[in-house]
Order: C-alpha cells, then sequence, then structure tokens
C-alpha cells in the first residue's frame, strides 16, 4: 500500500469498503486482512464508541445487524461488546468472529496499510474526533515523515470534520453528501466544504459527469460509494472520479 500517490488526482484510489466485506465480515480483522492481502490502497473503518468511552470498528449504531447482541454500541463496555459473535450473520465459517477495537487494527496492521477512516455518529459520542487523533498520535500516525494521505477521516457531519480541522490542520478530510437524484451544489456550497476538506464522498447512483468536472475544476478529491460491478467501476473511472469504495472489486494487479 504505497503511500507515494494516494492525495494525486491522477491515481485512482481502490478502497476497500468496510474492509474487503465482499469475502469476509464487514469491519473485522479476517475482512482487513484480506483487504490488505488484494493490495486496496485503503482499508475503510467504520467508528463507533462504547459506554466507556473505546472505538470500535461497526458500521452501525446497533448491534443487532451484524452480531449476536442487541442493544446500542454506546450502552455496552468494550469488554461486552468483544463478546459478541461478528462472524456468523455472514457465514459459519466465520462464527466466533469478534468486533476489534480501533487500537487492535492500528497494532496490527501499523503503518503497512492506509486507513479511511469515517465518524458515523460523532453526534452520538461528544469528545469523539479527541479520541480519535490521540489514538492516531499514540500509533504514530501523524507523523510528518508519512505519506500525506496515510489517513483520511470522513463523515457526512461536516462539523465533526472541522473540529478534526482544527486540531490537526494537515488532516485529509472527505465530506461525504448522499443526493437522491444526480449530484449537484452551487459554487458557493462547493467553496464552504473546500474551507475544510479535501474532498468530496457521493453515491455511485448520483454520478454525473458534470458534477464531477465542477469538483475537480475546484481541486478536489472525489470518491464514490459504493461500487460492486465491473462496468460501474469502468464508468467511474471514465467520469474521472479519483476513487471508488467497493466491497468486491478490490484486487490490484
Amino acid at each position: 500500500m504505497s503511500g507515494v500517490k494516494l492525495l494525486d488526482p491522477d491515481h485512482f484510489l481502490i478502497i476497500a469498503h468496510r474492509g474487503a466485506s465482499g469475502f469476509a465480515p464487514e469491519h473485522t480483522m479476517e475482512a482487513y486482512r484480506l483487504a490488505e492481502e488484494m493490495k486496496a490502497d485503503y482499508i475503510e473503518v467504520d467508528l463507533q464508541m462504547t459506554r466507556d468511552g473505546e472505538l470500535v470498528a461497526m458500521h452501525d449504531i446497533q448491534m443487532d445487524r451484524t452480531t449476536d447482541m442487541e442493544g446500542l454500541v454506546k450502552e455496552h463496555t468494550l469488554e461486552e461488546v468483544k463478546k459478541a459473535d461478528a462472524g456468523s450473520y455472514f457465514s459459519p465459517e466465520f462464527s466466533g468472529v469478534r468486533v476489534p477495537a480501533l487500537r487492535e487494527v492500528f497494532e496490527e496492521f501499523g503503518t503497512d496499510v492506509n486507513y479511511y477512516i469515517e465518524l458515523k455518529a460523532p453526534h452520538e459520542y461528544p469528545g469523539v474526533e479527541e479520541k480519535l487523533i490521540l489514538l492516531l498520535e499514540e500509533y504514530g500516525l501523524l507523523e510528518e515523515e508519512l505519506p500525506l494521505g496515510k489517513v483520511v477521516i470522513q463523515s457526512f457531519d461536516g462539523e465533526s470534520l472541522k473540529r478534526l480541522k482544527n486540531m490537526y490542520p494537515k488532516l485529509a478530510l472527505i465530506r461525504l453528501l448522499r443526493f437522491m437524484g444526480e449530484a449537484d451544489l452551487t459554487d458557493e456550497e462547493l467553496e464552504e466544504i473546500r474551507d475544510y476538506a479535501t474532498g468530496i464522498g457521493i453515491n455511485y447512483q448520483s454520478l454525473n459527469g458534470a458534477f464531477v468536472r465542477k469538483v475537480r475544476e475546484k481541486g478536489m478529491l472525489l470518491h464514490v460509494y459504493t461500487v460492486n460491478r465491473a462496468d460501474h467501476l469502468e464508468r467511474t473511472k471514465k467520469l474521472n472520479a479519483t476513487g471508488a469504495f467497493t466491497d468486491k472489486l478490490i484486487e490490484r494487479v
């Protein structure tokens, strides 16, 4: 996972959505290891926070979709979350796989991979931005010698991204958006996002050439989620987007 071209707008990024989640349970070490083996440019890690303030890798604020536990993540301690089976929903082969704490992910992969971290519900977790920055610092992931873009942080919450920008101005930040029809923003809206973000992430269904040109002309990156068909990936590239999240179309050759 070379970092040389990470934020180069001419380098199309392949981002392993929730890890290699088409082949292993999402947001588990198994999915992240597969993504590394398949040479994804980034592994995506969604974050929730436990009752005792630990950051864990999970997409939903609720436990029940991907584990055998119920309730909100924030209602459980890390010890309780770690007892959950996070693999059986995907396949019996992964029975007993556990929810990883973000600390565990950093301990295993260190600086060998590039991280695309999403703050899923920062409004639910006061202080989550500070906790994330402290962990990144603890594991040496904000060191000056690392390639710019070693860590990218995204969120639908612009205020959360602004807080991160104030804490660590050099962070690469992506503002997530979801459109019902074709993606479109006014120049003023784009300028407001550009004040704090490196780029924008949008849903594939809203992707169109005019929007890509508008974003790229502002000097911003544009990453598209979630692209799981080869023809959709080809279209995303042809429209000149700068990267795509994918569950399956990961492997670099």
